[in-house]
């Protein structure tokens, strides 16, 4: 399993076919912003999962409060591709994103 979060420094994995690739990126959909992931390229991932996550408090989330989104995929096709993940309103296009992340993911 690959976990890959803000604080990683790389933008670059391999996985094995199979085996899970999960992103957790901050989040706080109240804002209306949310996570978007397309991919191309000759190797595939497919999404398993696709949520948010509220940040833990001692009392429970409290209302209004970021989090992180969580994103789980299984290496499926064998080859390089580019996994990109937009932050951006749901009705906008994803020429309108906040923010932009580029990974690059060999299956093998």
């Amino acid at each position: 399993m690959v976990v890959v979060t803000d604080s990683n420094p790389s933008s670059s994995f391999q996985l094995a076919i199979g085996e899970e690739l999960i992103l957790r990126l901050p989040e706080n959909p109240t804002t209306g912003y949310v996570w978007r992931f397309t991919q191309s390229g000759t190797g595939a991932l497919r999404q398993v999962d696709d949520r948010y996550v509220a940040k833990a408090e001692p009392s429970g989330p409290a209302p209004g409060a970021g989090g992180h989104h969580q994103a789980t995929f299984i290496g499926e096709k064998k080859g390089g591709l580019q996994l990109e993940a937009t932050e951006g309103r749901e009705w906008e296009s994803s020429d309108q994103s906040v923010q932009r992340r580029v990974y690059t993911i060999v299956v093998r």
